[in-house]
This record gives C-alpha cells, sequence and structure tokens, in this order.
C-alpha cells in the first residue's frame, strides 16, 4: 500500500470513529472484515443504522476488496431522532433535533467511504426486499416478535446456506432486564440450531449483547407462503414454551402483532 493510500485509510478511520455510535464502532474489526470477505455478488444489509458508526465500519470493509468485487450497502432505518437519541449524540457533539429527519445528516457522514450505500427510510414493520441475495445481515433493530418475525420472512428467504454472516447486535439485550420479549432472536436460533453456526468472534473489546452466525442449512419456515407458514414462525420467534407462554402473556395482543405482520406481507 502507498503512503498516499495509507494516509486515505487512517483518515476514513478516523472519520468513522468520530460518528456517535450505539454499538457499530466497538465492532469495527468485525464489520470490516465480514464486508471484505463478503462473496462477490452479495449484499449487505443492516437493520438499524441510526448515524451511520456501523455503515462506516461496512464502507471500510468494502472499499479494501479488490477492484470489480464491489458489494453494495442496503441500510434499513427510521432516522427519527428520538429524545433519548438526542441526548446521546449530543455527548458526542453532535446536535440533532428530536423527531427530525437524520438521513441527511447521514448522508453526509457517509459520503467520504464513496461506497455504494442504499437507503431505506422508514418503518421496520413496513421494509421489503428485492431478492438479491444477502451476503451479511447485520440486526440492530429487530427486538421484539413482530419486529424479528417480519425481518425474518422480509430479508431471510435471501441467505445463501453456507455463506450469509448473521451479526445479531442485541443477542442478549433481554438480560438488562429479563424482558421475554427480547429473547426472541435466541428462542429463534436455539429452534433452528441446525441451520445456524456460531462464529467465534475473535476481537475482545466488544458488546457482550452480540453474536455471530453462519447460515448453514436452508428453513422452510422463512417461505411465508401461508398463515399457517407464518403462524409456525411466530411460535418459534415468541417463545420456546410456544402456544402456553403466549396465552399467558397476552394471547389477543399476539393475533393482533401476527394479523399485522400478515397484512404487511401480502401488500
Amino acid at each position: 500500500m502507498s503512503e498516499q493510500s495509507e494516509n486515505e485509510a487512517v483518515r476514513l478511520e478516523r472519520l468513522a470513529a468520530e460518528i456517535p455510535s450505539m454499538g457499530g464502532a466497538k465492532l469495527a474489526q468485525v464489520l470490516r472484515r465480514c464486508a471484505h470477505q463478503a462473496p462477490a455478488g452479495t449484499t449487505l444489509v443492516e437493520v438499524g443504522s441510526w448515524l451511520g458508526a456501523g455503515t462506516a465500519q461496512l464502507a471500510i470493509g468494502v472499499g479494501n476488496r479488490s477492484q470489480g468485487e464491489s458489494v453494495a450497502i442496503h441500510c434499513y432505518d427510521r432516522w427519527k431522532a428520538t429524545a433519548a437519541e438526542v441526548g446521546k449524540a449530543s455527548r458526542h457533539g453532535v446536535y440533532l433535533t428530536e423527531d427530525g429527519d437524520l438521513l441527511p445528516a447521514v448522508r453526509d457522514l457517509l459520503q467520504p467511504f464513496q461506497v455504494p450505500i442504499h437507503f431505506h427510510q422508514g418503518e421496520l414493520s413496513e421494509s421489503r426486499w428485492n431478492g438479491q441475495p444477502i451476503g451479511v445481515y447485520i440486526d440492530d433493530a429487530s427486538k421484539t416478535p413482530p419486529l424479528f418475525c417480519h425481518a425474518l420472512l422480509t430479508f431471510g428467504a435471501s441467505w445463501i446456506p453456507g455463506q450469509t454472516v448473521l451479526i445479531l447486535m442485541d443477542y442478549h439485550d433481554w438480560k438488562k432486564d429479563d424482558n421475554c420479549d427480547h429473547k426472541c432472536q435466541k428462542h429463534f436460533i436455539e429452534a433452528n440450531r441446525k441451520c445456524f453456526e456460531p462464529i467465534q468472534n475473535e476481537t475482545s473489546d466488544i458488546s457482550a449483547s452480540f453474536e455471530m452466525f453462519r447460515y448453514v442449512a436452508p428453513l422452510d419456515l422463512l417461505s411465508g407462503t401461508t398463515f399457517k407458514d407464518l403462524w409456525r414462525l411466530w411460535l418459534q420467534v415468541r417463545s420456546k414454551r410456544g402456544l402456553r407462554d403466549m396465552l399467558k402473556s397476552g394471547y389477543i395482543r399476539d393475533c393482533y402483532d401476527l394479523m399485522r405482520v400478515w397484512l404487511v406481507l401480502q401488500r
């Protein structure tokens, strides 16, 4: 690498580190490596990118790929600042307006990385996917059963057995307050162990909340072709105890959420 290239790499790493983060900055090396090693012809999907700290790390990894092997990054987020996000960003010297549109600022922050990034703004529950194969899937947003179920049916059919890497950023989030709803990712992975192979983490300075998996075998439940398929998937996402737990925790609410997911998917 030439001195000029080295200087540019250092500059981009510095810019990425300066973006306020919800967790992506802690996984810098992991995200760069995954983006760099993603199969050619696939895409990188990031669900929940906030101000783009993790996206910037993915962009660095994409920029380090060989010429002609570029992969596109697709980001999904509301990009509407909450009061908590305004406070978090201000502690990093970035000043937001509550309920303000964050996407223009995110575009500006990520522009220096000069790689293809596609932004999909809106509610995750309304998200759609174009069917392109997904090489890396990062999820930092679907922490509850309705959102996780919708994300699985939206993106899961494009995962590639033996290749796709999943990074679930809040896999252990439920430990903070023992929130049963936040165990949905854990329940689903455990119910389908033969389809997901844990990937050992070689980076020590990371959030204890995240886990990585390789998608190694197809999941028929992700077809989402019938309401029965959706119901079976819902039971796996909702709880290992299935219907009994749903009855205890609010059956009517779960049926409402299930119908809402189904109707969105039929559009």
